[in-house]
């Protein structure tokens, strides 16, 4: 369990700092290529889901995400039968999405 834990803690500090550069450094629009003509970085800003959905619906979000996370972690628990790998892997960076 205290992988689960390194793991989000780790990815939530990465993505946190990656989201806090693009908003303090760059314009919106700004573009950095990171692999030249395959990755780029663009500043955007979206208050929604994927593609601008459900835009300013931030407790929506909040708790369906809350809803999943219980109910995953309550089914790998119940169930362990099954590998815990994919607790490990899969919920720390569910959760800091």
């Amino acid at each position: 369990m205290f992988r689960y834990y390194v793991v989000a803690i780790i990815a939530f500090a990465v993505d946190q700092l990656i989201k806090w550069s693009v908003a303090t450094y760059m314009d919106i629009g700004q573009k950095i290529p990171l692999i030249p003509g395959f990755i780029q970085l663009t500043s955007i800003r979206n208050r929604g889901a994927a593609f601008g959905i459900l835009q300013n619906q931030r407790l929506f979000f909040i708790l369906v995400t809350a809803i999943v996370l219980i109910g995953g972690t309550t089914e790998v628990l119940v169930k362990k039968g099954h590998s815990m790998d994919f607790f490990y892997i899969y919920n720390p960076f569910y959760s800091v999405g």
